[in-house]
């Protein structure tokens, strides 16, 4: 299975799909969560709560992967490793595009605007390090 392109890469990225966020646990064990995402300037953007057991963990622990792949064939798949942060700060702008990215306009700004009426959500940036994909 041949890797992708960086112009098959971004078009992928540019898709809707589910992606697994693995942070590590205090002893170690993984710990994978699905989550929404954005790509940015080479740089994956997921948003969540700030006190959610994958926040708690990029904190003491900057080290992640995602996995990001298809359900269905054609069967396609990145996978990413890198460090992360968390922000707490001007996350507004992200969760709204992240929450319209995969709901729409209208339901998607409205479950944007609880997020953040709720003040915990968090914006989680991801810098990968390593890329690795393929295609079928």
């Amino acid at each position: 299975m041949p890797a992708m392109t960086a112009s098959e890469l971004a078009d992928f990225l540019d898709g809707r799909h589910l992606t697994d966020l693995v942070t590590l646990h205090p002893d170690g064990r993984p710990h994978v969560a699905p989550v929404w995402y954005q790509y940015v300037e080479g740089r994956v953007l997921v948003m969540a709560s700030g006190t959610a057991v994958k926040a708690r963990n990029i904190r003491r622990d900057p080290r992640v992967a995602l996995s990001i792949a298809t359900p269905t064939e054609p069967y396609l798949y990145v996978v990413m490793e890198g460090t992360a942060t968390v922000r707490a700060e001007g996350v507004e702008g992200t969760v709204r595009e992240i929450c319209v990215r995969y709901r729409g306009p209208e339901r998607g700004g409205a479950y944007a605007r609880e997020l953040i009426a709720d003040g915990d959500t968090v914006v989680i940036e991801v810098t990968p390090s390593r890329v690795m994909t393929m295609q079928d």
